[in-house]
């Protein structure tokens, strides 16, 4: 019994490159038979390899789990899965078959659908949102209809971005698709999970987040949904993993229909199929396009057709994500004497979340704009910073500085916000001071009451929306907020923000831990539920009964009785593998596939020769003269 090869480590090209062309041909075929879906040993055996039989066959697969170019998941009772690794798809697509798309006239495409900022950008807002909102649940356990309505205004993706999906998930009956999607994203990346009264933003996950390039966040979301957002099937998978070549050039429209014909032309679907995915393809470019990948249009005859953005190879391809130092934001904002602050692209995203409490959000494009006002330090003392923390945290982060009537008007809105609160106490109200005095002098109480302090003043609960308003005009707006009153209030989570100048505690938060098990939508692969298996079997485990056949068989060409004869390749015939036969002074390989017993026996099967390739006939006794069993392992 073997280990695998640490498959982190596998270079797809590199390890096709060793392979014997016995070797090549199991790949290629089970690549184009199954893309990455998973199929059984007993499939095997059954693959449409005409010159090779199936215990080579067999015998190269086992090769094959060696290399790492095939990993195998174990059922709970012991049964086990086979599975070309995603991550290798679109190179052994690419090195096995020549898929040539020619690209569309520009003048003939009409855009309909022009790429949306990035699903990462939609996954920010949520999280602001829900940051500043929380995500309360019902007793059934999703979000209430007001939230949704809210999210989907924080959002550019859309019902129609998924509808041609069909993607089946948890709730279907409440949750609107483009959320589901939404929601699943945000709990697959582990920056929100599930609590008892509602979804909880993980602070930790969240600042390994946000201090990700846009383009790590966008590489993250887009293999997941390549992974999530699909149904079982190879055709269609072939079909994703076509768009990613390098041969589509970014810069070039292609129809939908060119690429699907390409693919048949290579055999890795036929007629029927293309008809019954047609729809999947072009919802999968809806997403494209949704998510931020590809333009979407269509040209004067209505084929779909489609362009890929000029970053999506670049962004698609990062090789180590996790240690992509030289793509890691450390710009700041400018802020301007008119208030509004303007975010260029390189400005980090945990830097952004915090001036998503202090700052007015105005729109997000390539250069985001935000608005200083006094609301909106309102709304950042509310969440528990002070006019202090706003200060340092903008001048800290604006590449020149604060204007002078910034601070100055910062500074008065200070004066005028924040520095009053109201907060729910109990009131032990006597009739008269003699019984006030009373509980006063007593020893067991005068440690736990308390008069009235020099700077609290007792206010009745329903009193509180009257004097409300006289503090605003006395210019001692109050908090919105009643500390110990009502529901739990919502406090946007601090996030440590990294710089230029602050850069030196990243560490682990750079990693993002993605489970295929969470979210709620009903993923296309199933296989992360099972338990990965490392263990590779030799050969022989694959034909036990072989030490029970006579060795003269397996030794040297010999003359053997018809009967003999008949069980040799009756034992070959059970084993899947070969004979050789001597025909006429020349040595031939017969791959036996059938044996008819009846009056004098025949056997049907592949004769091959080093010379010819392989031909199916049909043998019997007296057409060789001697004979010998291929063992299956050698």
């Amino acid at each position: 019994m073997n280990a695998v090869t640490n498959t982190k480590q596998i270079q797809p090209k590199e390890q096709v490159a060793v392979l014997s062309l016995a070797g090549r041909k199991v790949l290629k075929n089970l690549l184009q038979r199954y893309a990455g879906q998973p199929f059984l040993q007993e499939q095997l055996v059954q693959l449409p390899i005409s010159d090779l039989s199936g215990a080579e066959v067999i015998v190269e697969f086992i090769q094959l789990r060696r290399l790492g170019l095939i990993r195998a998941v174990k059922k709970a009772w012991g049964e086990r899965l086979y599975y070309i690794p995603e991550d290798f798809l679109s190179e052994l697509q690419q090195s096995m078959f020549n898929i040539h798309v020619s690209q569309a006239e520009p003048s003939e495409i009409t855009l309909t659908k022009e790429a949306k900022s990035g699903i990462a950008n939609d996954l920010f807002r949520a999280l602001v949102w829900a940051g500043k909102n929380g995500l309360p649940i019902t007793a059934k356990g999703t979000l209430h209809k007001k939230t949704m309505n809210k999210l989907s205004e924080q959002i550019e993706v859309s019902c129609e971005d998924f509808n041609l999906l069909e993607l089946k998930y948890v709730h279907q009956d409440i949750y609107p698709v483009h959320l589901a999607v939404v929601l699943d994203l945000l709990l697959y990346t582990g920056l929100v999970r599930k609590g008892s009264d509602a979804f909880l933003l993980e602070t930790t996950a969240i600042e390994g987040w946000l201090n990700k390039s846009f383009q790590e966040m966008q590489h993250i979301l887009f293999w997941a949904a390549m992974e999530r957002y699909t149904i079982p099937n190879p055709s269609l998978q072939h079909y994703r993993y076509s768009i990613l070549s390098p041969s589509l050039m970014t810069t070039g429209w292609y129809r939908v229909r060119d690429v699907l014909q390409s693919l048949e032309q290579e055999g890795l679907m036929d007629s029927p199929e293309i008809a019954e995915i047609n729809a999947q393809a072009i919802g999968f470019l809806h997403m494209m396009n949704a998510f931020g990948f590809a333009d979407v249009g269509e040209d004067s005859s209505g084929n779909v057709c489609f362009r890929l953005i000029s970053s999506f190879h670049e962004t698609i391809s990062l090789t180590d994500i996790h240690k992509s130092e030289e793509i890691k934001p450390t710009g700041r904002f400018y802020v301007e004497p008119d208030f509004e602050i303007v975010v260029p692209p390189d400005v980090p995203y945990s830097v952004r979340w915090e001036l998503e409490i202090c700052a007015e959000f105005v729109k997000m494009d390539l250069m985001s704009i935000y608005k200083l006002s006094k609301n909106s330090l309102a709304e950042a003392t509310e969440h528990e910073r002070s006019i202090q923390d706003i200060t340092s945290f903008l001048e800290g982060n604006s590449l020149t500085g604060l204007p002078d009537n910034i601070k100055v008007t910062i500074a008065q809105w200070g004066k005028e916000i924040g520095r009053t609160h109201f907060a729910a106490v109990t009131l032990l109200r006597c009739t008269d001071e003699e019984a006030a005095d009373e509980i006063a002098s007593h020893p067991r109480l005068n440690e736990v009451v308390k008069r009235i302090g020099p700077r609290d003043f007792i206010v009745e609960s329903d009193q509180i929306a009257g004097i409300r308003p006289v503090l605003e005009k006395m210019g001692l707006s109050p908090r919105k907020q009643v500390h110990g009153l009502g529901d739990e209030y919502t406090i946007f989570p601090r996030i440590p923000f990294h710089t230029a100048d602050n850069d030196s505690s990243l560490g682990d938060t750079q990693y993002i831990d993605t489970d295929g098990s969470k979210g709620i939508v009903y993923s296309g692969r199933t296989l992360h539920f099972y338990e990965e298996d490392h263990d590779i079997p030799d050969a022989d485990v694959f034909f036990p009964t072989i030490d029970s056949v006579p060795a003269m068989w397996s030794k040297e060409m010999r003359t053997y009785h018809p009967s003999t004869a008949q069980k040799i390749m009756e034992q070959a015939l059970d084993w899947k593998t070969s004979v050789l036969l001597s025909i006429e002074g020349t040595t031939v390989e017969f791959i036996p596939h059938q044996i008819q017993s009846r009056d004098r026996w025949k056997a049907r099967g592949y004769i091959r020769s080093e010379a010819d390739p392989a031909v199916w006939t049909e043998l019997e006794a007296g057409d060789w003269e001697e004979m010998k069993l291929v063992l299956p392992s050698k």
